[in-house]
């Protein structure tokens, strides 16, 4: 695969969200997210409709699923700084499928081992995905320094 950069976009100060540049439909897509603090939502086409259903994994436990919500919920503590990359299987006329993973420090120091966290999800429009959305959640705004990169490839 042949990835190319679709979108890169961060923030310089603290903010409720963090929109990826518009860009063409491609077959797959690679999102990659760094969120020094925060808990938040992740949205496609700026849809906030009830179109997303995920299952959680948290450091390889028992599958948690939630169908018919609003937005995915990356499922982290504030105080937590996060790295995450997510698959998605973009091919117009059909759902979107998607693998989301992610890393957090759970807490600072030697003595406390990183968090782990697994998602599946679809998206069940049909048209191809063409903007990403992080959101904040709670009383916590995205961090400065919060990024988005998005990455397409068609082979």
């Amino acid at each position: 695969m042949a990835w190319t950069k679709l979108s890169s976009v961060s923030l310089t100060s603290d903010a409720t969200s963090l929109d990826s540049d518009s860009f063409e439909g491609y077959k797959s897509l690679w999102v990659q997210i760094f969120l020094p603090k925060a808990v938040a939502y992740l949205r496609f086409n700026d849809d906030g409709s009830a179109v997303y259903n995920r299952k959680r994994s948290e450091d390889g436990g028992s599958w948690s699923q939630s169908l018919g919500i609003n937005e995915l919920r990356l499922d982290r503590n504030s105080s937590e700084t996060q790295w995450i990359n997510c698959w998605i299987v973009n091919v117009n006329g059909v759902e979107k499928f998607g693998i989301l993973q992610t890393i957090s420090n759970n807490a600072n120091g030697a003595s406390n081992a990183p968090k782990r966290q697994e998602y599946i999800f679809k998206f069940t429009p049909t048209a191809l995905i063409t903007k990403v959305n992080l959101l904040y959640s709670g009383s916590t705004n995205l961090a400065s320094g919060t990024e988005l990169n998005v990455y397409g490839d068609n082979d």
